[in-house]
């Protein structure tokens, strides 16, 4: 616990004040009758001797500030807890939490029970929507919510399986599925866009989606994800990891390291208990001033190792200097991972995104507002595909034994369609198909052309000519290979 800096007052005192917090980040302030600050710390203020009165205290946890007051008559030797674990707002159930619901954390374990117990394949998928205790009791909408794969297929049974009880406020998905790249998809209407949300589903894990309901459809853009080997349940899950995860995300969200020295060891060192807050925390960490180089490559280093072929994981890669994935195919959970690791390094190597996958074409559909990785869904992300080129045109290419979605030489699914050819490079009109850009990514090229065109006045050929498709890459939030695509449908090619 850091120390408190402490105004010591002119009058002669004879009441003490402790105020502790249960999380280790918490800034405590305490002010008098007049407004006038008399104490700040963080985790800890001691006052040993105050004169009696009325005092405010503050405690500011992430994005939640805890106000009370206390009085104090002479001789009064008083403490106070303040932020305590189960003050912290969570999406998760924490039990006796000040959003938890009795119900939700067995519905939660449940889940994870029932994917323990079942057969099939070797990666597991937990989504539990919930009425947060305290918030409006809005329909839990199951129906506005579908899975896609990595081809955006529907994934027809995560519609048919739901465990839903309306009067305890909760509805549960629970089920085995292949390892790889999911969305999980959040139906819009004529004010609100379709969402879909990055999933990655790890080998011999459980990712455990919460999410609260909302007036029209579930925020999953504020879920909490954690992630647990299959055979461990939702019941071992420590109340603290729960709380410190939600104050890192917190941070996450509003680009500020929240997290405390002692948050961050926790983050950390329990990423082999779940390698979600390996990575939330090695991110957190990326947004102080300065770290620990040397730290971050351990973390790095363990998360390849527990979770590989992880999006998220091989992205962090880039953070410790290292050569990180080569044609990725799908992108990862966090938003941080994709915007602010993997696209600048696509920018230098047009190898790191493969050509028309959906971890290049979604980048002109980012939505933001959430530390996880959204975009609007839009068919032209991967239109229907295209006809294969006849065998003799295309030699058939194997499928990856490891199911990972990226890999050098790796093609996409290709035994899925018969063995006829990889789909996403046969010629449309002389030119693969991953190098049709989508309208959003040609209109966002041309957007900027045009405004950089009214500010220099000059052309946009010359001005595309002397940024180079890098520049413009980086000036637009594109991946290279979308923009260089761009330039050709826009007739200002630069190569």
């Amino acid at each position: 616990m850091s120390s408190s800096n402490v105004m010591e007052p002119a009058v002669a005192a004879n009441c003490r004040l402790e105020v502790s917090a249960g999380l280790t980040n918490v800034e405590i302030v305490v002010t008098d009758g007049l407004f006038r600050e008399v104490a700040r710390g963080t985790g800890h203020v001691s006052l040993p001797h105050i004169p009696p009165g009325l005092y405010k205290i503050e405690a500011r946890a992430g994005g939640t500030t805890e106000s009370r007051f206390v009085s104090l008559k002479p001789g009064d030797e008083v403490s106070e807890e303040v932020a305590r674990v189960h003050d912290v707002p969570t999406m998760a159930p924490v039990y006796g939490g000040v959003t938890d619901r009795e119900p939700h954390h067995a519905a939660a374990t449940r889940g994870t029970i029932a994917v323990r117990d079942a057969a099939g394949p070797s990666a597991a998928l937990v989504v539990l929507i919930r009425t947060l205790r305290g918030g409006k009791p809005h329909p839990l909408s199951v129906n506005q919510l579908s899975l896609v794969d990595r081809r955006l297929d529907t994934v027809a049974e995560f519609g048919r399986e739901w465990e839903q009880r309306d009067d305890e406020h909760w509805a549960l998905w629970a089920g085995r599925l292949e390892p790889g790249g999911y969305a999980l998809r959040t139906h819009g209407d004529l004010n609100m866009p379709t969402i879909d949300q990055s999933l990655w589903l790890s080998d011999g894990w459980i990712t455990i989606v919460f999410c609260s309901t909302g007036p029209s459809r579930p925020r999953v853009a504020d879920a909490a994800i954690h992630m647990l080997r299959i055979g461990e349940t939702w019941d071992s899950v420590d109340d603290q990891l729960v709380s410190t995860l939600e104050v890192a995300l917190s941070g996450l969200r509003q680009g500020l390291p929240l997290a405390s020295d002692d948050m961050m060891r926790l983050l950390l060192n329990m990423k082999f208990f779940d390698p979600m807050l390996g990575i939330v925390g090695a991110h957190t960490l990326r947004l102080r001033e300065s770290y620990d180089q040397g730290l971050m490559r351990t973390v790095v280093d363990n998360l390849g190792g527990l979770v590989p072929g992880h999006p998220d994981a091989q992205a962090l890669r880039y953070a410790v200097g290292e050569s990180g994935p080569r044609d990725l195919r799908w992108p990862p959970m966090l938003a941080a991972s994709y915007r602010d690791l993997l696209l600048p390094a696509e920018s230098a190597d047009p190898r790191v995104l493969a050509d028309g996958s959906v971890a290049e074409r979604i980048a002109a559909y980012l939505a933001a507002d959430s530390p996880w990785l959204c975009w609007r869904a839009d068919e032209e992300i991967l239109p229907p595909r295209p006809a294969a080129a006849p065998p003799s045109a295309a030699a058939p290419v194997p499928a990856d034994p490891s199911g990972a979605d990226f890999g050098p030489g790796d093609h996409y699914d290709v035994a899925e369609v018969g063995g006829q050819g990889d789909p996403w490079t046969v010629p449309i009109g002389g030119v693969p198909y991953g190098r049709h850009p989508t309208k959003a990514a040609v209109r966002t090229v041309e957007r900027y052309l045009e405004d950089a065109e009214h500010v220099l006045q000059r052309p946009p050929d010359e001005i595309a000519r002397d940024m180079g498709v890098k520049e413009l890459a980086a000036r637009t939030n594109l991946p290279h290979s979308t923009v260089d695509a761009a330039l050709r449908e826009l007739e200002l090619p630069l190569t």
